[in-house]
């Protein structure tokens, strides 16, 4: 009789599964098998091929797993730590505009005048939160307390966005001194007023 072996005999030779005495038995006629060890040799290869793929993809996975996230933390906090570092002057940025300093004006109502300050040797952006989606207009005025409310600005027919309103007041504009912010509803004529001090 013959020795054939079955795939699975040839499966557990690929992967070691056979005893000494199938072993010898399998590699004897795997000798006079000339066909049989190219097909062999092929499903080795390809078995240790795909191992290696596999192998090197769970490398490349894990590696990429790990340092990924510790350099996106790691960014994260330099920029955030940057805000806080970088000096806030007057800064040019690349296209020669300068970032103005924002201030946000608001209503306290546990104080009855609260005087918000701002520095006059920079830009100034101030922003006023209006109500919830707010369709109405709003005219910001700002007066000189000192020259008894002489106009100093006056803007008209302001939309809201992402319910504030925004007014640019260049470096310069504003002298050391007091003023009053007046900001009217155009529609509703709702008004409120703030106290600002410039330095």
């Amino acid at each position: 009789m013959t020795y054939q072996p079955d795939e699975q005999t040839k499966q557990d030779y690929i992967q070691n599964k056979l005893s000494p005495d199938a072993k010898s038995e399998f590699e004897n006629w795997l000798f006079d098998n000339k066909d049989a060890q190219d097909e062999l040799e092929l499903d080795l290869i390809l078995k240790s091929g795909v191992k290696q793929y596999y192998e090197e993809a769970n490398e490349v996975n894990a590696k990429k797993v790990t340092w990924l996230p510790a350099f996106g933390m790691a960014a994260a906090l330099v920029l955030m730590t940057w805000g806080l570092l970088v000096p806030h002057k007057d800064e040019v940025l690349e296209s020669g505009l300068v970032a103005p300093q924002v201030s946000v004006l608001s209503q306290v109502r546990s104080a009855e005048q609260l005087t918000w300050k701002i520095n006059g040797n920079q830009a100034q952006l101030i922003q006023i939160p209006v109500a919830y989606l707010s369709t109405d207009l709003y005219q910001i005025e700002i007066f000189s307390i000192q020259d008894d409310s002489a106009q100093i600005l006056a803007l008209k027919d302001l939309e809201p966005n992402l319910d504030m309103v925004s007014v640019i007041v260049s470096k310069g504009t504003l002298a050391v001194a007091e003023y009053r912010l007046d900001m009217t509803a155009q529609v509703s004529q709702e008004k409120e007023s703030y106290k600002i001090q410039v330095l």
